[in-house]
């Protein structure tokens, strides 16, 4: 295997048009494996008898936090219901950044609207759409009030 100093000697031997091209193409296969991964995650949380052993799984296998683990399981889940975003992902048109935010508002009725819509939005707009469509609920609020509470 070649070590990062000899992959950067080989691709200075290139022309910047050509490393333009190839980082697109290295990008879009990085989120066609991204998706793939969301693929197996899913099934293997199909087939954990315990939350916490789909968990493990995922964080012994990608060195992931439990936290990043959480999101893709629940991306992946979200993705079976909603097959144009998941065509989209698995093109390689949507980044991580892009698909976890969207899934939390997308819906089986808009999935093909926001499909269209989505790589051309930045990530931190549909960070911001997600957000609103998701409504606070009671607890919540309770738990972000006490969390901004100054007690002495």
């Amino acid at each position: 295997m070649a070590t990062f100093q000899d992959q950067m000697d080989e691709l200075r031997t290139h022309e910047t048009p050509w490393l333009r091209d190839e980082r697109t193409r290295v990008v879009t296969e990085r989120r066609r494996l991204e998706v793939r991964e969301l693929a197996i995650t899913r099934v293997l949380d199909e087939r954990a008898t315990r939350e916490r052993e789909a968990e493990d799984d995922l964080i012994g296998a990608s060195r992931d936090s439990a936290r990043t683990a959480r999101h893709k399981v629940e991306v992946a889940r979200a993705l079976e219901s909603l097959p144009a975003i998941a065509a989209k992902a698995q093109a390689g048109e949507l980044s991580w950044d892009q698909l976890e935010p969207l899934t939390r508002f997308a819906t089986a009725t808009i999935d093909t609207e926001w499909a269209e819509r989505a790589p051309r939005y930045a990530p931190t707009d549909l960070a911001r759409l997600a957000r609103v469509a998701r409504p606070v609920t009671a607890e919540e609020a309770a738990t972000r009030r006490e969390a901004r509470e100054l007690r002495w």
